[in-house]
């Protein structure tokens, strides 16, 4: 691949980070709009309403993680575009990024549930919501975070042997 390419994915995570932000804003105006029926826990009223509600902003926890991954990521092409794959900072990165993904799955099956139904009055201890893409966020975390391990001890015995 060429500096060009890893250039253009790097101004593409950007654009996706811009897009993840302004997302949730964007989805509960939707909601509003096509007066389809809220998630479990989102707040029901006007739009700006639900922005001061805290199970709203207790819901978007998830969303911050991610977003929070796509700087580790601008790293990663940062170093792929110097020529250096597997340099010590690469493997930071993709430590960070799979760290931040599997603490956003965790949150989005464990804490945000939980903590909407603490805000509603009615905890109980089971209240996890298991589904498929938090599940494969921390699959594809756990990956991420094995990758910098591997290609940090891979280019530290290139380097030595070179």
């Amino acid at each position: 691949m060429t500096q060009q390419n890893f250039r253009s994915y790097s101004v593409a995570t950007s654009v996706i980070m811009g897009g993840l932000i302004v997302c949730p804003l964007l989805q509960r105006l939707l909601e509003i709009t096509r007066e389809l029926p809220p998630e479990p826990g989102v707040f029901e009223g006007p739009f700006w309403w639900a922005l001061v509600s805290p199970a709203y902003w207790l819901g978007q926890v998830p969303t911050l993680f991610y977003i929070a991954a796509l700087w580790p990521a601008a790293r990663v092409f940062r170093e792929l575009d110097s020529g250096k794959p597997f340099s010590a900072a690469a493997a930071r990165a993709l430590n960070g990024i799979g760290t931040c993904l599997c603490l956003g799955g965790l949150s989005a099956i464990t804490f945000v549930p939980y903590g909407v139904s603490l805000l509603s009055g009615q905890p109980k201890a089971t209240d996890i919501s298991i589904h498929i893409l938090p599940l494969v966020l921390i699959v594809v975390g756990l990956v991420m975070s094995a990758l910098g391990r591997v290609g940090a001890k891979l280019q530290a015995e290139l380097e030595d042997f070179v």
